[in-house]
């Protein structure tokens, strides 16, 4: 669940918030007169950047909480000094912040270096757990031979909405792996023999056509003209089914052929039970990602206001 975010542009003087926030800089300091060290934070989203004070904090006590790029738990109040909204809070405060927060898209236009590094590192786990040898041959043909996983940083996921920036096929192909694993788990106890081999490298491998058919000038997406001659799915089958080829011919080996057909078959309309269970998980993300876009969407000036022409959202009644 997203948790109430409030911009930085809309933070009030004489208010207090506790939420998490994203470090750009962070400066030991010490106070003039009792020299009693303290910190000079940079926070920032899109909406803009704020200076602040974290008082009796030695950084070398705890380096590991206030990283450049990074996330932290605060809760601040904001005052005015020298006629500069600034924050402040005590050492006591502060709460670490491990990993991503689910709202990204408030913190920043993309993902940053090292977020994209987190979600590469994760993605390489998942699919570390590929057991089956013919689904691990494709991918470590695609990795060695095209460097899939940063053809997922460098690409979109969709032409608008919250991850139609670079790295946002990354996020959802993690996140799509996860839930789709998340499903199987849940239904351990029905007796069906499940791929889960297939479940992890059909949802790596299904929504590949947007590294395709999209690419960005500096910071603007532009489509390719393969989009518009085949369409998401038609370009993910037209990459899994070359990329098969590819992978029989520099190993010298065959593919089953229901292999090949299972694969192919996760990025449209599914034949199996692994692609039903991908298409469900991509189906949720899709819910999630979207709806609460739709429900919390920006006007230019980046002010989040209600529309309310999205879903309505009971329990926050």
């Amino acid at each position: 669940m997203i948790e109430t975010y409030v911009p930085i542009s809309q933070l009030k003087i004489g208010e207090q918030y506790d939420q998490i926030f994203m470090v750009v800089s962070c400066t030991q300091k010490k106070t003039h007169k009792d020299k009693k060290p303290y910190l000079a934070i940079t926070i920032k989203d899109v909406t803009g950047e704020m200076i602040g004070n974290v008082w009796d904090f030695k950084y070398e006590d705890n380096p590991d909480i206030f990283k450049r790029g990074g996330f932290v738990r605060m809760k601040i109040e904001i005052g005015l000094y020298q006629e500069k909204i600034q924050f402040s809070c005590n050492k006591s405060d502060v709460q670490p912040y491990t990993g991503n927060p689910d709202n990204l898209n408030d913190y920043v236009v993309g993902p940053n270096e090292n977020i994209l590094k987190v979600y590469s590192e994760e993605l390489k786990t998942l699919l570390a757990n590929i057991a089956d040898p013919y689904y691990r041959d494709i991918i470590n043909n695609a990795e060695q031979r095209l460097g899939i996983i940063d053809m997922l940083k460098s690409s979109p996921y969709g032409l608008k909405g919250p991850l139609a920036y670079r790295g946002g096929l990354l996020i959802y192909t993690t996140h799509l792996i996860k839930m789709s694993l998340a499903i199987v788990n849940s239904c351990k106890d029905i007796e069906l023999l499940i791929n889960e081999s297939l479940i992890i490298v059909g949802s790596f491998l299904r929504n590949i056509g947007w590294a395709t058919t999209s690419y960005f000038e500096g910071d603007y997406l532009r489509l390719k003209n393969s989009f518009y001659m085949t369409g998401i799915e038609r370009a993910s089958f037209r990459f899994i089914h070359d990329l098969i080829l590819h992978v029989e011919s520099d190993l010298n080996l065959t593919i089953p052929e229901s292999k090949k057909q299972s694969l192919e078959n996760v990025c449209c309309d599914a034949k199996t039970i692994e692609g039903k269970i991908i298409m469900s998980a991509s189906q949720i993300l899709d819910f999630f990602h979207y709806s609460d876009f739709l429900l919390r969407g920006r006007k230019p000036n980046q002010e989040w206001v209600p529309d309310h022409m999205g879903l309505f959202v009971g329990h926050n009644t």
